[in-house]
């Protein structure tokens, strides 16, 4: 980790501004400020030009969880979590192959839980906007994502499942996740998934009567 910053103190908070900061391929610049005295919450400021996902999904990677890792416990914050405000953007992000560009997420951690928090990012050029909640209070880590797209166009996704002459385009596109669990199997195992398609045209290479031309609207609930 390298970073370049000013510090400043005042009766109430210390200021911690960083012109520029990165941690292997992920760079930018950033604001901390801390209450002092103990009354006020830290808030967290990170406007960051690369965020490299696949680099920290892979920081603490161990030979047990590299054999085993839907058996492998999943990272839990320290039980004495302290609260905090933050808002994080991201020009680019490394995710796999997808292509991931302008997040913006911010939120309140408050009595370890992160409740409807907001976040908003393209992919493959589609935007994409929802919220966040992760609830670490319980005996399980609780997961949820709603999360929504408007006039969206399915090609890039077909075509990686090896449907590229069918095409798909919706005004609406919906998707909401709930899950459970300390290890990725055990939020595999719980996870629910529930997607909606409004107003989907549907193009296939040939009709599936003998016969059928023309298009048709679909809504659909999966």
């Amino acid at each position: 980790i390298a970073a370049r910053g000013t510090l400043a103190v005042d009766r109430q908070r210390a200021h911690l501004r960083l012109a520029e900061a990165r941690s292997g391929r992920s760079s930018g610049s950033g604001e901390l400020s801390f209450p002092l005295g103990g009354a006020g919450t830290p808030r967290l400021k990170l406007a960051l030009s690369t965020l490299s996902l696949d680099e920290l999904a892979a920081t603490g990677a161990d030979e047990e969880r590299a054999a085993q890792p839907a058996g492998s416990r999943l990272p839990r914050p320290p039980q004495r979590l302290p609260d905090a405000d933050f808002e994080l953007t991201a020009a680019r992000v490394e995710y796999g192959g997808a292509r991931l560009h302008e997040l913006r997420f911010e939120g309140a951690l408050r009595a370890r839980a992160l409740r409807t928090a907001p976040f908003a990012l393209k992919w493959e050029g589609l935007a994409v906007g929802g919220h966040v909640e992760v609830d670490f209070g319980g005996e399980r880590p609780r997961l949820g994502i709603d999360a929504a797209a408007n006039d969206v166009d399915l090609r890039h996704l077909l075509d990686r499942i090896g449907a590229e002459e069918v095409e798909i385009h919706a005004a609406t596109l919906s998707l909401s996740v709930r899950a459970a669990g300390e290890r990725l199997q055990e939020l595999l195992a719980t996870a629910t998934v529930d997607a909606a398609l409004q107003g989907a045209r549907i193009a296939l290479p040939r009709p599936l009567l003998r016969g059928a031309k023309g298009r048709g609207a679909v809504d659909a609930t999966f």
